[in-house]
């Protein structure tokens, strides 16, 4: 019997995953009917007590949030989708957040993998470059970071993005989540409420590995507490295909990153 509830439970948790999320289609159009409800726009600024990044203000956007915003599979697809939403992509980080190389997202920014092709065995063709030395900065803020050529490591992924992302385009979103409790279990009600009407948030929440505590534990009870306070869900469109979504492959990099390393490289 107990592993019948357990199994009902989890059914009825996926089944409440797959509602978070708006297609595209749906979110472009629902997104300024949302912004041009100003009586809305004014409740969220309410909730958040004004705490709304000015950039966020101008217009809604199409929003990716990274600790650091670097040119991996994963950016770049989710330029391709913003571009279908007709709205301008914006890169949120967070780089006063602690770099825990047990963390895998936060490790592949310390160690790039370059994918060049599928081997005749299915298998990926990577090569790698370690960046940062993980023993003397395990633990300190990705801002204070220095790589092994002694770059700022934030400023390193930014002339690597700086091809296809503008500066203009990335914004630090550091102070807005410490003033909103600084760890995730604190200020995701934040976060999740600047999508109501503020913009359109590419992610994908995942119940598997590593992130399932994330999902269920944070962003879970969250996403219902903000669904309850607007009576609207957050505006979430699922950022990669349900059937490849947990792959490694979107933390790795086109090859030819790495002729943009050599030029920083010869530049100094």
């Amino acid at each position: 019997m107990e592993e019948k509830n357990i199994e009902e439970s989890n059914a009825g948790l996926v089944a409440e995953m797959e509602n978070i999320y708006t297609t595209l289609e749906e979110a472009k159009v629902e997104i300024w009917r949302r912004w041009n409800d100003l009586d809305l726009r004014k409740r969220v600024e309410d909730f958040l007590k004004g705490d709304i990044p000015d950039i966020l203000k101008v217009s809604p956007r199409a929003v990716l949030s990274r600790h650091v915003t670097s040119p991996n599979f994963e950016l770049l697809y989710f330029l391709e989708l913003s571009k279908k939403t007709e709205l301008s992509p914006l890169c949120l980080e967070y780089i006063k957040d602690k770099f825990v190389s047990k963390n895998k997202d936060k490790y592949y920014l310390g160690k790039l993998f370059f994918f060049n092709e599928m081997g005749k065995r299915g298998n990926p063709v990577l090569s790698a470059l370690r960046v940062v030395d993980f023993n003397q900065y395990d633990g300190k803020k990705f801002s204070d970071i220095q790589t092994i050529d002694g770059d700022n490591l934030v400023d390193f992924h930014h002339l690597l993005v700086s091809p296809f992302v503008s500066e203009k385009d990335i914004f630090d979103m550091s102070d807005n989540f410490e003033r909103n409790g600084a760890v995730a279990r604190q200020y995701y009600d934040y976060i999740l409420s600047l999508f109501i009407c503020n913009g359109i948030l590419f992610e994908s929440f995942l119940l598997s590995d590593v992130y399932d505590e994330l999902t269920r534990d944070i962003f879970l009870p969250s996403y219902r507490r903000v669904m309850e306070v607007f009576g609207l869900k957050p505006l979430i469109v699922r950022l990669a295909p349900v059937e490849r979504e947990d792959e490694v492959y979107w933390r790795y990099y086109p090859d030819r990153i790495k002729n943009k390393i050599q030029e920083i490289k010869n530049n100094k």
